[in-house]
């Protein structure tokens, strides 16, 4: 009989350290979902619209860098929806009064890294954009 109650006891506990182990599981994922709600989501401007915003004359060179972060972030995305969005958005970037050499390069880096086959025509626009200033 203390056999049996000993398995008994023992199946007890493991069944105790199963719900525990639930309950923490829950309250856990539980938590982990409140933090995901928390993070405001930031609203993607299209390609298109993103270019429209940078071509804005009293842009600052603030506004030029988070609109360069938006494009370097969703590059391949951009990429996809509108074939020559890195030319378009450099044509524009480079050509606006209130940027700097820094952004330009940091910009020109990222989107030849991103596609080595675009190098020559990603100069190109560099060029269009110098002589639109």
């Amino acid at each position: 009989m203390s056999q049996e109650n000993g398995f008994l006891i023992i199946a007890i506990l493991c069944l105790f350290v199963i719900l525990g182990a639930f309950c923490f599981a829950m309250l856990f994922l539980k938590n982990k979902n409140k933090e995901s709600k928390d993070e405001p989501q930031e609203d993607i401007p299209a390609p298109k619209d993103l270019i429209v915003l940078l071509e804005n004359k009293k842009n600052t060179l603030k506004e030029l860098e988070h609109y360069s972060q938006i494009a370097l972030k969703h590059y391949r995305h951009y990429m996809q929806q509108m074939p020559n969005f890195d030319l378009e958005f450099l044509i524009v970037l480079v050509a606006h009064k209130s940027v700097n050499a820094k952004l330009i390069l940091e910009v020109e880096r990222f989107f030849k890294s991103s596609d080595p086959n675009r190098v020559e025509v990603i100069e190109k626009a560099l060029g269009v954009g110098l002589k639109g200033r």
